[in-house]
């Protein structure tokens, strides 16, 4: 066995501690990187000081290897120097993993690209669901908390007309309580669990906020009081410049009604809302039906409402193909994205593997903010002076990023899936 030592630099990153890095100094690579590229592993401490561990490398990898030449595998390696989270399920995510044949959504290479190009501005996803679990041990850092509310004092103090609004609203209860529910628990994680903080899972966007609301349903004037509270909160962010409110640049709403058309009746209502939402520059990541169901035919609401700040969801699988029991429509759905077999948050600090729609919106809902935070002057003078042609112009991005599957192509309206790597090089190039 040959052995080689390095030392850990930060929680994230790593790099080799030795007289051959002088001249390279901040070559990095992530363990679990090493260990499956490489078979070699981690061992134990060398130099409690200096943070030097060593690495073993078994015979049947690189036992012959020289210190120069495996310093040059790791420069040329596949994922060296990208940007791995530590969360100790990690490996659990193949819609985040990259995957041989392209199943994930490039998140890592977006991760990479991203790093450094982030503006200071707070992005806000309003989970619209059964709620959210906001004390999970890896959701709680990136859950929205409204500043200008004192808790439990029963007292609207920021006047929108919402009392202890905390972290986002309860419509079953009408209160600021809210529910800790399985699904909204789950979808909250695709979204925004932390990344990087050596726990459980991460999200596809690691530092988003996450504004939770009990208030999915197929009750129309339930799920309207949803999005009016939504729409409240951006409206009040931008009359007051960014200290009141939340800047929500996405809801996801993974639930619907079946089989519904969104032209008639009450669910028209639906469709104007979205509207009305998209004015102030949000978008609305919907779930379609989870079965094998031309939506543009049978209908479907929300994915059948044809706004064009709705943008319809359909699942992906570890195959690169769109899940059998998942629907579709030339017209009606946008794109695909990972939703089966998906590891994500469930409440009371636990992890659970759940399929659906519903598990593939939040990859988009996700990646709308991740887009919305990338640091581009262009774009975000765009952000600030129309906000309403900013959530246009970045479902064009996403839409016309995706990766072309042959089970989506004439199925959905871009033809592919997310691709969170060439959506984020498109804006930053914008």
């Amino acid at each position: 066995m040959s052995k080689i030592s390095f030392a850990i630099f930060s929680i994230l990153f790593i790099s080799f501690s030795l007289d051959s890095l002088a001249s390279q100094s901040k070559l990095v690579a992530q363990a679990s990187a090493i260990k499956q590229h490489t078979n070699c592993t981690i061992g134990a401490e060398v130099f409690e000081a200096l943070d030097l561990y060593e690495v073993t490398c078994d015979e049947k990898g690189y036992n012959s290897l020289t210190t120069s030449s495996f310093v040059k595998f790791l420069k040329n390696a596949p994922i060296a120097k990208r940007a791995i989270p530590n969360d100790d399920r990690f490996d659990e995510l193949w819609n985040f993993v990259p995957s041989p044949v392209g199943a994930d959504v490039s998140a890592v290479k977006a991760w990479d690209i991203a790093r450094g190009n982030f503006s200071g501005r707070e992005t806000v996803v309003a989970v619209i669901d059964g709620g959210v679990d906001i004390e999970h041990e890896d959701l709680a850092d990136n859950i929205w908390n409204n500043q200008q509310e004192i808790p439990g004092n029963n007292v609207d103090d920021d006047n929108n007309g919402y009392v202890d609004d905390i972290n986002g609203w309860n419509v079953y209860r009408n209160m600021g309580q809210i529910e800790k529910d399985n699904h909204g628990t789950h979808v909250a994680g695709i979204i925004g669990a932390k990344g990087n903080n050596q726990i459980g899972v991460t999200g596809i966007n690691w530092k988003t906020k996450i504004m939770g609301i009990s208030g999915a349903s197929g009750d129309t004037i339930t799920v309207l009081k949803a999005y009016n509270y939504v729409l409240k909160q951006k409206k009040l962010y931008l009359e007051s410049n960014g200290s009141k409110g939340a800047n929500i640049v996405a809801t996801n709403s993974s639930f619907g009604i079946d089989y519904a058309d969104c032209n008639s009746t009450e669910y028209t209502l639906w469709n104007d809302v979205y509207e009305e939402l998209g004015k102030v520059g949000i978008l609305n990541v919907v779930a379609t039906i989870n079965n094998e169901v031309n939506v543009d035919v049978e209908g479907d609401v929300p994915s059948g409402c044809d706004s064009e700040y709705v943008i319809s969801v359909t699942n992906t699988n570890i195959d690169n193909e769109k899940y059998q029991f998942a629907g579709f429509g030339k017209k009606s759905i946008d794109l695909g994205a990972p939703g089966t077999d998906i590891l994500s948050t469930v409440p009371d600090d636990g992890y659970a593997f759940m399929t659906g729609t519903s598990m593939a919106t939040p990859h988009v809902a996700g990646a709308v903010a991740f887009l919305s935070k990338l640091k581009n002057e262009k774009f975000n003078k765009i952000q600030n002076d129309d906000p309403q042609r900013s959530a246009k112009i970045l479902k064009e991005i996403l839409l016309n990023t995706t990766d072309s599957l042959s089970t989506l192509k004439g199925r959905t309206s871009s033809g592919g899936k997310l691709n969170l790597f060439k959506s984020t090089k498109m804006l930053l190039n914008y």
